[in-house]
């Protein structure tokens, strides 16, 4: 927490993709371990939280939703690839009372950036 801002973080491990640039297939079928095992280092993407920065403006921490309406909430977030920290790949922002937005592209699945933005429901 800094000031009245509060900034949770996360960091997330997905399966990485083959040379054609399919996701790996991660079943334990196919004698895969648990994902956020230390086999297959190279098998795996990890995607961090961006960081906001602290606005004197409205005094608050902030991040840029590029253009995007988005209300003050501690469950905002900001997704980028490990190697490319500047590249958002997923963001989650509440434009309304009760509504937010999810904003995903590749190489996140819709049902993966879901689960993500799921994972704020007990942020405070």
């Amino acid at each position: 927490q800094v000031g009245d801002g509060t900034c949770h973080c996360m960091d997330v491990t997905i399966p990485g993709l083959d040379l054609d640039g399919t996701s790996e297939i991660w079943c334990a079928m196919l004698g895969k371990t648990d994902l956020g095992a230390l086999d297959f280092e190279d098998e795996k993407q990890f995607l961090i939280s961006r960081l906001p920065e602290w606005s004197d403006r409205v005094e608050s921490l902030v991040l840029d939703f590029k253009g995007r309406q988005v209300l003050s909430s501690a469950k905002n977030f900001q997704l980028a690839l490990e190697e490319k920290p500047q590249h958002t790949v997923c963001q989650f922002g509440k434009i309304g009372m009760t509504k937010f937005a999810l904003d995903f592209r590749y190489p996140l699945s819709a049902i993966q950036a879901f689960g993500i933005s799921m994972t704020t429901l007990f942020w405070m």
